[in-house]
C-alpha cells in the first residue's frame, strides 16, 4: 500500500500525499480527515474542502512545522492548484482526487489505484 497518489491536473503532473506525520497539522486546520472524507465519498463536499485536500497535499508544511506555520503556509490567498484547475474543469471533477488523497492517507491505497487525471481521455499520469 502506497500513500501518495499521481495525479495530473490541467497538464501538469504533481506527486500528492498528506504525509502521516503531518496529518494532524491538516486536521487541525480542516477538521477530521475521516469525517471530512465520508463527507466527498457521499457527495457532501464544498469547493473549499477539497481546495483544501489538494493543496495541503501538493505543498505540505515541513515535518517541523508547527499549527502557526502550518496555518500560515495553507492561507486562501496563496496561489491554489486546486482553485485554477476548478475554474477550468469546475471542482466535482477533482472529489475522486480528494477522496484518494485522504483514503491514501488514512488507509494506504493500491499501486494500481495511485492514479488520478482529469484529462478527457482518461489517460492517467
Amino acid at each position: 500500500m502506497i500513500s501518495t497518489i499521481a495525479a495530473r491536473v490541467c497538464g501538469t503532473d504533481y506527486a500528492c500525499a498528506i504525509p502521516r506525520d503531518r496529518l494532524h497539522l491538516f486536521e487541525g486546520l480542516h477538521g477530521s480527515a475521516v469525517a471530512l472524507l465520508t463527507r466527498i465519498r457521499a457527495g457532501n463536499w464544498t469547493a473549499d474542502e477539497l481546495r483544501a485536500v489538494i493543496d495541503f497535499s501538493i505543498s505540505p508544511p515541513p515535518a517541523s512545522s508547527s499549527f502557526e506555520g502550518a496555518f500560515l503556509r495553507n492561507r486562501s490567498d496563496k496561489p491554489s492548484v486546486a482553485g485554477d484547475a476548478f475554474v477550468q474543469n469546475g471542482p466535482a471533477v477533482y472529489a475522486p482526487l480528494a477522496a484518494l488523497i485522504l483514503f491514501a492517507a488514512l488507509y494506504g491505497v493500491p499501486e494500481e489505484a495511485s492514479t488520478f487525471t482529469d484529462e478527457a481521455d482518461g489517460e492517467d499520469a
